[in-house]
């Protein structure tokens, strides 16, 4: 994947991310997000990740629910980002 980010090969417009970052010390940072634009979502982020993955999605709806339910199957320990992604869409809280 991280192959494909560099040359641009198989762009994505609209997916959902996670980014990790495992450190020295085995401690973990877990981020869940979406972006329309996912090939250059990570760059963005002023915390460095060391890990990456993305899945396509079909359309917003499909981003929103894999958005949510990602976020809740990240422990809250590890999570990096507190805040909740969009509860309308989110198949735990709807």
């Amino acid at each position: 994947m991280s192959e494909n980010l560099k040359t641009g090969a198989g762009k994505h417009k609209r997916a959902c991310y996670v980014l990790a970052n495992l450190k020295e010390n085995m401690n973990l940072d877990v981020y869940v997000g979406q972006s329309k634009t996912v090939e250059k979502r990570p760059s963005s982020h002023s915390k460095k990740f060391n890990l990456y993955n993305m899945e396509p999605c079909a359309n917003e709806q499909e981003m929103n629910h894999l958005e949510g339910t990602l976020w809740h199957l990240v422990k809250a320990s590890v999570r990096a980002n507190e805040n909740h992604p969009n509860t309308e869409f989110c198949p735990f809280c709807a």
